[in-house]
């Protein structure tokens, strides 16, 4: 690609900003609105595969689809001279995984990030969206404080076919749900385990579970709970670690039923007397980035400690077909999309 000319004739590229495995991202002038953009561009070794020409644009279709604050916006998505191309809204900010590796990432963060996003998913699964890589690679944090998800490649919308065979694995280990570990179908539930995992990392700085391969990672999400937030961080407060142990229930079923339930819960503080505002991103499309939240201060409902864990020598194996049936079958799609400024990998 000439990035001298401008693309489609009208993105002229200014500079990159980032690459992954399927893609590389740019900051561009759209000359036809004179407005910034990013514009993604799949690598031209890919081009001529139809598998990963269909995964770019399906990613796509499943943004353009959705309309949210907490979501990126999609502007175009074409092919000139075999360079297929998305031209997204241009996000000028850090990626979570960006402010956790600084030590930027702050308690109050992880509520207000975890409020944006739970609210976001919670638009994305009532429209059948499933986004299956929920990770703060791929959640986009403004100088403002509002967030945004982004990289919906392996996005699939629920009940339809998948581009990769049944049982395979998607997502990153660290941040991979119980059920997508064991090869099982991804579901807004999982979304929000995910999502728990991510705010757990932000609120204490470091992930839940480690290991010096995907395979003993993935087997403790299966079999062993977490260690509460809060002896990393005693800053964290009972009601935020509930609501972070809550979305990583091992069993889906006793997790939060939907994204907006676990945005009220990160919200009710057990001190809230003592801390009468909070600043959170605002739900509605027309309200400013941050908003006061009034005290909603109540009853939680489900458990915070998941069921004791099978033994490990029993879950291994199949956690172990799965991620090796995910590293055959998808051997060169990338596990990890790269922290972008202005724009998913």
């Amino acid at each position: 690609m000439d990035e001298r000319k401008p693309l489609a004739g009208r993105y002229r590229i200014l500079r990159e900003i980032g690459t992954g495995g399927m893609a590389r991202v740019f900051v561009a002038e759209d000359t036809a609105l004179g407005r910034r953009v990013a514009l993604k561009v799949l690598h031209p070794q890919y081009a001529a595969d139809q598998g990963f020409v269909a995964r770019f644009e399906r990613e796509a279709r499943a943004i353009a689809a959705l309309s949210h604050p907490g979501i990126v916006d999609v502007y175009d998505v074409g092919t000139e001279g075999g360079n297929h191309f998305i031209v997204m809204q241009l996000v000028e900010g850090k990626s979570a995984k960006d402010l956790i590796r600084r030590g930027e990432a702050t308690v109050d963060m992880s509520i207000d990030i975890g409020v944006q996003i739970a609210t976001a998913l919670d638009y994305a699964h009532r429209a059948g969206m499933v986004h299956r890589d929920v990770k703060p690679h791929n959640i986009l944090v403004s100088s403002e404080g509002a967030a945004k998800l982004v990289d919906f490649g392996i996005a699939v919308a629920r009940g339809s076919a998948s581009l990769t065979e049944a049982g395979s694995v998607l997502g990153t280990a660290h941040y991979l749900s119980p059920e997508q570990a064991r090869g099982a179908p991804a579901t807004p539930a999982s979304d929000l385990y995910s999502l728990g995992v991510v705010l757990y990392e932000i609120a204490t700085g470091r992930l839940p579970f480690e290991g010096e391969s995907a395979i003993e990672i993935a087997t403790k999400h299966v079999t062993q709970p977490p260690p509460p937030p809060s002896r990393f961080n005693p800053a964290v407060p009972p009601s935020v670690e509930r609501a972070i142990l809550h979305a990583m229930e091992k069993d889906p079923g006793r997790r939060p039923s939907t994204g907006a339930e676990l945005a009220r819960e990160l919200l009710q503080l057990d001190d809230f007397a003592e801390q009468p505002t909070r600043l959170v991103r605002a739900a509605e499309p027309n309200a400013p980035p941050l908003a006061r939240v009034a005290g909603t201060h109540g009853q939680r409902t489900g458990s915070v400690v998941g069921p004791a864990a099978r033994r490990r020598s029993e879950t291994w194996p199949i956690v172990a077909l799965g991620l090796i049936a995910f590293i055959l079958v998808l051997g060169l799609v990338p596990l990890c999309s790269a922290a972008l400024q202005g724009g998913g990998g």
